[in-house]
C-alpha cells in the first residue's frame, strides 16, 4: 500500500503545456488550530472558490476564500474574511489516480467587523492585511476531468498581533481544455 504514495517523479507534472487546460474548484474549509486569536474568535467554517491552470513550471491558483467569524464574546465584533489569493506550486502524479501537490500563496486579507453598535470611525470596521501561506493537497481523479481534493494550508495574516490559521479541506474540482483566445493571450 506504501506505493500508493510515494511520488513517480518521471510523471510530475503533467506534460500539460502553459495554460493548455485550467480548472475551477470549490472547496470547503475549517480551521483546527488554537492559539491566541481563537480566544476571542472561533470560525464558522469557510468556502474556497478557485481557478488553476499550468504554468511553464508547475501549475498557478488563483482563489478567494470567505470565512465568517463569531465572537467569543460580547466585548468584540463578529467579522467576516475574505482572502484573495495567488499561488503557485508543483504537482506530483501518484498511482491509483491520485496526485500530490505543494504550493506557496501571498493574498491580501481582508476583514469586515460587524457595526456592533460602537461609535467607532466606520474606517475601523474594514481591515487589509498582506498574508502568506502554505498548502499541500491530495487529490484523487474519479471520472474525466472530475477530482476530489483534501488540502492542508497554513496562513500567516500580517496584522500587528499576527493570525495564524490551520485549515484542513475538501472539495472537488473540474479541469476543460482552454479555449484558443485564452492561451493566445497568455502565450
Amino acid at each position: 500500500m506504501l506505493f500508493l504514495f510515494v511520488p513517480d517523479f518521471n510523471s510530475a507534472q503533467s506534460s500539460t503545456s502553459a495554460f493548455e487546460t485550467f480548472s475551477l474548484g470549490i472547496n470547503y474549509q475549517s480551521n483546527i488550530n488554537r492559539n491566541d486569536f481563537h480566544n476571542y474568535w472561533l470560525a464558522d467554517g469557510g468556502i474556497e472558490g478557485y481557478f488553476s491552470t499550468p504554468f511553464y513550471f508547475g501549475q498557478t491558483q488563483f482563489g478567494l476564500i470567505y470565512t465568517s467569524y463569531s465572537a467569543k464574546s460580547d466585548d468584540q465584533p463578529d467579522f467576516t474574511s475574505l482572502l484573495l489569493y495567488l499561488q503557485w506550486g508543483y504537482e506530483f502524479n501518484l498511482p491509483a489516480n491520485f496526485s500530490l501537490a505543494f504550493y506557496t500563496s501571498a493574498g491580501l486579507y481582508q476583514m469586515n467587523f460587524d457595526d456592533f453598535n460602537l461609535e467607532v470611525d466606520p474606517g475601523l470596521l474594514s481591515e487589509r492585511e498582506l498574508s502568506m501561506g502554505l498548502n499541500t493537497a491530495i487529490r484523487y481523479s474519479i471520472y474525466n476531468d472530475w477530482e476530489l481534493n483534501l488540502q492542508l494550508s497554513y496562513l500567516h495574516v500580517f496584522t500587528h498581533k499576527i493570525i495564524e490559521l490551520i485549515n484542513i479541506g475538501i472539495g472537488i474540482s473540474k479541469t476543460f481544455l482552454s479555449p484558443q483566445w485564452f492561451k493566445d493571450f497568455f502565450n
